[in-house]
């Protein structure tokens, strides 16, 4: 089982590090760019997503080490990894088991040349699956390290104050994001029906926003 829990670690960090790549370039200046507010501006830079992405992965990693070392032949050099990695709190509460369609997307908002309302696929249901994917991705990240059992909580947060405080910062950052990803919504809304006109209301009028039944 501790196998598939890492296995799980990995896929949900892939899954994150692709939801923060932009599969397309920023519009050109030529382009409608829709202009971002401050936060927007931030939450979109490519440092602060290159830094994150580099965060998912080492925690990923080191959750990864300390639970295949706690599995691994004892030996010297996996209690002094193990003792490095506890950082304070008790990694032998980490669990080990495992048990506990989108052509124009960028994080910079605009209007291609040439751009088409897309209504297919996951278009059909939400009209911003992005964000959806997103919200899943980093709400469900965030859940799965907070939770009992994991090495960023049983080690990193209950280990020292500084974990802590980390801890807390990086609850308020996926805050800024995922409500900075939400208000990006309504003004998009408004850009494409401004561009589109009765094509968009009427695709509009048949899907939801961000989640079925819910926004």
């Amino acid at each position: 089982m501790s196998v598939s829990r890492v296995l799980c670690i990995v896929a949900a960090t892939a899954g994150l590090h692709i939801s923060s790549t932009s599969p397309n370039p920023p519009p050109l200046q030529s382009e409608k760019a829709i202009a971002p507010t401050g936060v927007e501006f931030i939450l979109a830079s490519y440092p602060l997503r290159i830094t994150l992405t580099c965060i998912y992965w080492i925690v990923a990693i080191l959750e990864t080490v300390v639970i295949m070392v706690q599995i691994a032949t004892p030996s010297i050099w996996a209690e002094r990894i193990l003792h490095t990695l506890a950082m304070g709190g008790d990694p032998s509460q980490v669990n080990l088991s495992a048990t506990p369609t989108i052509l124009h997307f960028t994080f910079e908002t605009g209007i291609f040349h040439n751009h088409k309302l897309i209504t297919t696929g996951p278009y059909s249901i939400v009209r911003h699956p992005s964000y959806s994917g997103a919200w899943i991705a980093y709400v469900g990240l965030m859940l799965y390290y907070g939770s009992s059992g994991s090495w960023v909580l049983e080690c990193l947060i209950k280990g020292s104050l500084g974990g802590r405080l980390a801890g807390v910062l990086y609850a308020l950052i996926m805050f800024l994001v995922v409500t900075g990803l939400t208000g990006r919504i309504p003004k998009e809304d408004e850009a494409l029906r401004n561009e589109f006109g009765k094509e968009w209301e009427d695709w509009a009028s048949g899907t939801y926003a961000l989640f079925p039944f819910v926004y």
